[in-house]
């Protein structure tokens, strides 16, 4: 039997494993399926590639898959990446502007908000 660089099975673990299975051999495993029907001849595999070339290999097919951003998408009903301002983003974190409270009125968020704007540039 061949070893795997992988799969390492010594004719021990084979024996073993049909042991614990209650069978001699493989063949008598196999005992029920027809020979007609058994592949009774070698895959047609190409040679293994070596690391770095396997490693090309699937660059250059994976390079060959487009994405999302290669081409317009009608999916999802107008939901899409889209770019939000740094500073919305933060005035809709601070709290003084998600959180008013009897101290902040309308009146002075609108002027927290200008200076807020004025102080930025």
């Amino acid at each position: 039997m061949d070893t795997h660089r992988y799969l390492p099975m010594t004719e021990i673990d084979k024996k073993e494993m049909l042991e614990l299975i209650g069978v001699e051999s493989i063949e008598e495993l196999l005992g029920d399926i027809p020979e007609s029907t058994r592949f009774n001849r070698t895959l047609a595999i190409e040679k293994a590639l070596k690391e770095p070339e396997l490693v090309a290999f699937f660059e250059q097919l994976a390079n060959e898959n487009k994405s999302m951003k290669d081409f317009t998408s009608y999916l999802g009903a107008g939901v899409y990446e889209h770019y939000s301002h740094q500073l919305l983003i933060m005035l809709f974190l601070a709290q003084n502007f998600t959180r008013p409270t009897r101290l902040t009125s309308q009146k002075s968020l609108k002027v927290s908000f200008k200076r807020f704007l004025n102080s930025k540039r």
